[in-house]
Parts: C-alpha cells; sequence; structure tokens
C-alpha cells in the first residue's frame, strides 16, 4: 500500500507539469464515461429492467395477423374471437380483454374525461397486481347490464379524492352512472396496453359476442412451462381448427408476442444505436488519452532510463504508468458519472412523449457498476501501449539518445489518430443520414394542409345517448354549432383523426365481383367516418368524382370515397367511380376518390381507406375538426363554451392543433437525429484534437531537424507544407478506413431511415470533406508554429 500512495504522489506531482493536457484528457474521458454512462442508464430501463408483473417473462400480446387479407401484422380482435380462444385455447393461465374507454366524470364542478379501459376479470390476475384497497373484478361483475363498478388508479384517487380512506364502496358519476368504486390499484401500478386511471368490466356475453367488429387487444398469461413459441404454435393449430369448423374464421392468424417486446419495439433499434454512437465516442477518447500516455512517456524517457539505471526494475516503472492511467480514469469517471446524472434528466426532458418506460430510467446500482467497468476498461486500454513502450526502453540506447522516443510509438500515435478520424467519419455520416431522414419526413405531403386545423374529441356517454338517432342530433348540433364560431372557417367530424395511432378496419365485398371463398375471407381496409365538410376541412385533393354531401343522410343511397391507394389497389385497370361495395351492412356506391393521407405518420406508407358519411354509419366518438382564419389555439375557449350550451356534462378533451400532431410524428426520428448529431460533433471534436496533439508533439520532438532544414535554406513555406503533408496523409488514411467503415456500418440505421439508401455516397463525400477540412484547419497552429522555429535557437539548445 506504501508503494501505492508513492505512485500516487508521483503521478500527482507529474500531473502539475503539464496541467492543460491532464485537464483535457479527463474531459475527454468524462464526456466518454458519461455519455455511455448516460445512454446505458435509459437501455437498463427500458430494455433490460423486467417489467413492474408477477413473472413478466410469462405476459404476452395476442393479436390478429391480418396480412393474408390485406390488414397488418398485429391486428385487434373481434369479441366473437375473443370468447373463443377463451374457452379453447389451453396454453394460458389467463386471457383478458381490453378496450378503451373514456368515461366522463361528472357530478362535480367541472366535468372531466377520464382516461379508462374496459376489462376482463382475468386482466389483473393475468398481471399479477393486486389492489391496495378493496378488490378487482370478479366474474360475477362481468355480466352484461350488471350494476355499475369500477376501479381507479392511485393517482386518481389522490388527484380528486384527496386519498379518502373511505371512497371503497361508495360511487362516483361515470357518464352520468352512480358507479361503485370497488378497488384502487397501488401507487406503483403500471397498466399496460392503455394507459388507464379507471377501469370498469367488459362484460361480453358470449351468446351475442359480434364477429365482425375489430375493437379489442387480448393479455395472456402462458402457463409454467409453456414457451412463447409453443403459445403460438398452439394458436396457430386453433385457429386452424376454427377455421375448419367454421369458413367465417378463414384466415384469421395469430401472433403471440411478449408483451415486453411489444411495448419497447419500436424503440430497441434505436437504443441499440445510441449505445453503439457513445462506445464509438469512448473509444475515441480512450484512443487520445492513450495518445496522450505515448507522448508523455515519451518525455520522460530519459526519466525513466535515469530511474531503471537507478535500480528501479521495469515492472515498477510500468507499475507506475498504470497507476497515473487508473487515476486518469478515475477522475474521468467520478466527473462522468456526475455529467450522467444531469443527461439523464435531460434525456428525458427531451425524449419523445411516446417513448416507453422513461420512468424506470434511473442511475442506480446497475448503472454504477456498469461506469466502474468501463472506467476499469478504459484504465487498462488507455496504459497499455505506454506500458508495453515503457517495458521496450533499452537503458545503454535510453541514456544515450536522451529523450528520443522509443521505436514504434510515434507509428502508434499516427494509428491511433487514423482511427479516431475513421470513427468520427461513421459517427458524422450516421448523423447526416438520420438528419437527412429527418427533413425528408418533415416535406412529406401528408395528403393535407396542417396549418390553421384545430381538433378535439367528445365521447358521448351510452346511458344519454343510446339511441342512434340521438347520437346523429347530437353531432349534427356540435358540427353546426362549431362552424359558426368566430375565427373558424368550416369545421368538420370524424371518428378518427390523422397521427392519433387510432385504427378501424372494416371488411368490403365489391358487387359484381366472384365473392369471398368462405365468409370472413373478405379483404379489409381502414375506414374513416366522417362527416360532408370533412374533406374541404382538412384540405384533402379529390382526384375523380364528388365530394360526400349533406344529402348523404340515413335515407338516401350509401356512399362512400376510397382513397388513391384503394383505387389502385381494387381497380387497377378502370374507375371505381359508380362501384357498388357491400360494407358491413351498407350498400355503398363510391363517388369519389380522394388522394392518400399518412395517417400513421410521414413515414408509414398509406393503406388502402374509404370515407364514409356519419349520418349513414352508426359511430359513437367524434373528434371534431376546424379551420380556422388565424391562430387556432385562440379558438379553444369559445369552442369550450360552445360545447357546454350543447351539453354541459360532455368534457372536450385532446385539444390539440394539427401541427402540434405532425410535429409530434416525427418526435421520435427527431430525438434520434438530435442525440446521434451531438454524439458525432464531440467525436469529430475528440478526433480534430487528436491531429492538434499529434503534430504540436511532432513538431516539439523535430525542432532540431526543422532548424537544421531551414539552415540549410529550407523557406517557411516548405517547412509548412512538410507538417501538413503529415498530416494530409494521417486524415486521407483515416478517411479512407472511415468510409468503408460507415458505408458498411450504416446499415444497421436501414430501419430508421427513410428517404435515404444507408452507405449514400454523397453523404459519405461530403462528411468526408468536412472533416477534411476541419482536420486541416486543426493543423494549421502547430504547422505554422513549425515556421516560426528559430535555427540559430534550435541549434543551440539541441
Amino acid at each position: 500500500m506504501d508503494a501505492l500512495a508513492r505512485d500516487i504522489r508521483y503521478a500527482l506531482r507529474s500531473w502539475r507539469r503539464a496541467p492543460g493536457a491532464i485537464a483535457a484528457a479527463v474531459a475527454a474521458l468524462a464526456l466518454g464515461i458519461g455519455a455511455n454512462t448516460a445512454i446505458f442508464s435509459i437501455v437498463s430501463g427500458v430494455l433490460l429492467r423486467p417489467l413492474p408483473y408477477q413473472n413478466p417473462e410469462r405476459l404476452v400480446m395476442v393479436w390478429q395477423d391480418m396480412r393474408a387479407r390485406g390488414g397488418p401484422g398485429r391486428d385487434w380482435i373481434s369479441p366473437g374471437l375473443f370468447v373463443e380462444w377463451q374457452q379453447r385455447a389451453t396454453m394460458f393461465e389467463h386471457l383478458a380483454a381490453v378496450r378503451g374507454w373514456a368515461p366522463n366524470l361528472t357530478g362535480v364542478d367541472e366535468p372531466e374525461r377520464l382516461r379508462g379501459a374496459a376489462v376482463s376479470p382475468a386482466y389483473f390476475d393475468a398481471l399479477g397486481v393486486p389492489p391496495a384497497q378493496g378488490r378487482t373484478f370478479t366474474a360475477a361483475d362481468d355480466v352484461p347490464n350488471g350494476p355499475p363498478v369500477a376501479i381507479i388508479s392511485d393517482a386518481l384517487w389522490a388527484r380528486l379524492f384527496n386519498r379518502d380512506p373511505s371512497l371503497v364502496g361508495r360511487t362516483i358519476a361515470l357518464d352520468g352512472q352512480p358507479t361503485t368504486v370497488v378497488g384502487i390499484m397501488p401507487f406503483a401500478f403500471e397498466p399496460p396496453i392503455v394507459a388507464a386511471d379507471v377501469w370498469s368490466p367488459i362484460r361480453i356475453d358470449p351468446s351475442r359476442a359480434p364477429r365482425g367488429i375489430i375493437v379489442l387487444r387480448a393479455i395472456a398469461r402462458i402457463r409454467p412451462g409453456v414457451t412463447v413459441a409453443q403459445a403460438q404454435a398452439g394458436m396457430a393449430a386453433l385457429a386452424s381448427q376454427l377455421e375448419r369448423e367454421d369458413p367465417e374464421w378463414e384466415r384469421a392468424r395469430v401472433a403471440v408476442v411478449p408483451l415486453h417486446d411489444d411495448i419497447v419495439g419500436n424503440v430497441r433499434q434505436m437504443l441499440l444505436v445510441l449505445t453503439l454512437a457513445v462506445a464509438l465516442v469512448l473509444a475515441i477518447a480512450c484512443a487520445n488519452v492513450m495518445s496522450l500516455l505515448l507522448a508523455r512517456a515519451a518525455d520522460r524517457s530519459r526519466e525513466m532510463t535515469i530511474r531503471t539505471a537507478l535500480g528501479a526494475g521495469r515492472g515498477r516503472i510500468v507499475r507506475q504508468l498504470l497507476t497515473e492511467s487508473a487515476l486518469l480514469a478515475a477522475a474521468g469517471g467520478l466527473a462522468g458519472v456526475l455529467l450522467a446524472g444531469w443527461g439523464v434528466q435531460a434525456l428525458i426532458a427531451v425524449a419523445p412523449p411516446s417513448a416507453p418506460r422513461l420512468h424506470q430510467v434511473r442511475v442506480d446500482g446497475w448503472v454504477l457498476a456498469f461506469t466502474a467497468s468501463i472506467t476499469l476498461l478504459t484504465a487498462a486500454v488507455s496504459a497499455l501501449a505506454p506500458a508495453v513502450a515503457a517495458w521496450r526502453v533499452h537503458l545503454t540506447a535510453g541514456l544515450r539518445d536522451g529523450n528520443r522516443e522509443v521505436t514504434g510509438t510515434g507509428r502508434l500515435r499516427a494509428m491511433l489518430v487514423v482511427a479516431e478520424i475513421a470513427i468520427a467519419l461513421v459517427l458524422v455520416v450516421g448523423a447526416a443520414l438520420l438528419v437527412r431522414t429527418l427533413v425528408a419526413l418533415q416535406h412529406v405531403d401528408m395528403g393535407f394542409e396542417a396549418s390553421h386545423l384545430l381538433s378535439a374529441s367528445i365521447v358521448p356517454p351510452r346511458t344519454q345517448y343510446r339511441d342512434p338517432a340521438a347520437l346523429r342530433q347530437l353531432f349534427s348540433r356540435m358540427l353546426e354549432r362549431t362552424a359558426t364560431l368566430p375565427g373558424v372557417r368550416s369545421a368538420a367530424l370524424t371518428n378518427l383523426l390523422p397521427l392519433t395511432g387510432g385504427e378501424m378496419n372494416l371488411s368490403f365485398q365489391i358487387q359484381g365481383r366472384p365473392p369471398a371463398p368462405t365468409p370472413g375471407s373478405e379483404p379489409v381496409a381502414g375506414a374513416r367516418i366522417v362527416s360532408a365538410s370533412y374533406v374541404s376541412t382538412m384540405g384533402m385533393r379529390i382526384l375523380r368524382g364528388r365530394d360526400l354531401s349533406p344529402l348523404d343522410t340515413e335515407n338516401a343511397p350509401g356512399a362512400v370515397l376510397v382513397n388513391e391507394t384503394m383505387a389502385r389497389r381494387y381497380w387497377p385497370a378502370a374507375s371505381p367511380i359508380g362501384a357498388k361495395i357491400d360494407l358491413n351492412g351498407l350498400e355503398a356506391s363510391v363517388v369519389g376518390v380522394v388522394g392518400d393521407i399518412h395517417h400513421r405518420g410521414p413515414g408509414a406508407t398509406p393503406g388502402a381507406e374509404m370515407y364514409v358519411p356519419f349520418l349513414q354509419f352508426n359511430n359513437r366518438q367524434a373528434v371534431i375538426v376546424m379551420r380556422t382564419t388565424g391562430d387556432p389555439a385562440r379558438v379553444t375557449p369559445a369552442l369550450r363554451a360552445a360545447m357546454k350550451e350543447i351539453d354541459p356534462a360532455l368534457p372536450l378533451a385532446n385539444v390539440a392543433t394539427m401541427e402540434t400532431l405532425l410535429d409530434q410524428s416525427v418526435a421520435q426520428p427527431r430525438f434520434l437525429a438530435a442525440l446521434l448529431s451531438g454524439f458525432a460533433a464531440l467525436a469529430a471534436i475528440l478526433a480534430l484534437v487528436g491531429v492538434y496533439g499529434l503534430l504540436s508533439f511532432a513538431v516539439s520532438r523535430r525542432v532540431r531537424e526543422l532548424g537544421v532544414r531551414m539552415a540549410l535554406g529550407a523557406g517557411r513555406a516548405r517547412v509548412l507544407r512538410l507538417v501538413l503533408r503529415q498530416s494530409a496523409a494521417l486524415v486521407v488514411a483515416g478517411l479512407i478506413g472511415g468510409a468503408a467503415l460507415a458505408a458498411a456500418m450504416s446499415r444497421v440505421l436501414q430501419t430508421l431511415l427513410f428517404g435515404v439508401r444507408p452507405g449514400d455516397p454523397w453523404t459519405i463525400a461530403a462528411m468526408s470533406a468536412a472533416i477534411a477540412i476541419a482536420a486541416i484547419a486543426a493543423s494549421l497552429p502547430p504547422a505554422l508554429r513549425a515556421t516560426r522555429i528559430d535555427p540559430v535557437v534550435a541549434l543551440r539548445e539541441d
């Protein structure tokens, strides 16, 4: 321990002779270690930390695979199909259905729309989370037309009921109905699938469960000893059995997906890319520190030789160098942890709202253990080359040659700089590709005009608006009143707004064509239930035919608009205008073709979609869309007042401008592009510091040589070219290697790119030119310093 203490004291004393270089090395390590720690904190919280449920590895989502019918690979299911699964799926211990529910809390000063979910009694059993107070739902609660009961979240209990301990057993007014609160979930409960603060029984009647309405999602707990693959095989066998028994279930394929994968699947690739990026940044920081330690070892070669001559063994010298490297890494690691604590909070603050599990992110023991590990690794890697160089010092040569470098260390430092430039180019190219992706997404023609659009949603309670005619009357009043508000140019209604994540798929049959082989095998398309003014209010394009009309009422012949993709897919060689389709009991004529809308986001390919008049198709929810003459946000107070005039118990929810929704749709690619650009900039700066440091050291070691050259007649321009030529050779070598690496490694980004292909040669060429210019600029100060060497002074000092 005494020897270690002496090594530490000696290292600290040696640092005083080069405080600037030591501070730069610590800063580089702190940034590299801090970035790795911050990103690992997010990876740990989002990807590695188990879900907060009992045996979460046994939880799965069970989807309907509709790709064979033109639908998505993970689609919702019908109540009828859920009943069949519930009765026959023996591989599940619990199987539960979940449906979104948005009850209006009434009986209070200001009615409020709550986030809710209707669930099977098995929902809470599947998750393995008991209530904090009261009970969960039982089979007796799940009977149709049973007494209204609800379970609420701890957050809702605290916010609206001040944690009243007597709330369980009392009633609250939900959708105008007295509803008994039977349970309160614990503070830490995180509902999957649907973010909810209140739950009700789903109450599916097995004898009347509809098969054609896809409104449910299913979650299940696999039985002990059953794997996900076995559950998938079992559900596939069940689907085949259902198809044999009833042709209506034809092509009702099933996808069983682990719940964890379903939750984090859309961010996994992004986090892996960020992890690779910060690892490369740390590699450049380590290369910089290694180069610094090599330079210091070269400067101290005479000192090390004298110490060896006085009896210090090579092992003693190597131990001293390892101690110095460990101190550098430890200082960088401590500073990195402090930076990571701030960085994690900053990342959470700017992360996309849709990013899952961010509340689980924190700097905990596992993260600190990771930081300690990479700090030790950094110390070992940084000290390796200097220790080998010290081991190779020969006593006689060291005393004779003074401070001349150990053979090979100069080449090693040059190789390190080449590697830094190559890695920096890989990161810069990756960042440029993502920035080009973001620009391409922001310039996608969405199919509608987003400016000056305001939206808000309303869900009328079933208790008050049970009759479809009453619903249509309510929606018509809302539309008429909204259109007359000051500052509103036009208004419309729809059931689903673009970019909000909602989906509604309907099967259809084109008249005059061979029917589907069996019921249930008809093609499917997205459906939007809209008012006659929707197309014009949204600023959509009518390509052929006419728009929907106010005359398309429940008593008029059925009418439907189809989008360009649906027209091209089902009428490739003819016009669809006038074609008749059977749509879930409605016979409708195609009256127009409209341009495609990117409902799922600018990066998603539009699918086949239909627009059906809301007066001809029953629908319980409405989204009001208004095109305003000025700032849409200024219309919000008047809209709220107008809705209170119509029905004071109907609260507005999800009030947002379309520009806000459009901005949120690119939040994830913008977040990734910004982060990777930051890491790429850091990597480039560190690489340029490496170039500057190498040339500065080379000039300092070549003072005599350059002095002799200048004494023999070499001009300043020739000396400048000599130094810059050395820099240019390193930069070119790094760019060649980096371009090859960037072309190969950019394929990691393939699923994250849009509008640009991996390994795009123009991007690689542009970023190579940028780094080359920056590297030459970093080389100029030491090169100019070389031209100011006085030959007389240089020869005298040697």
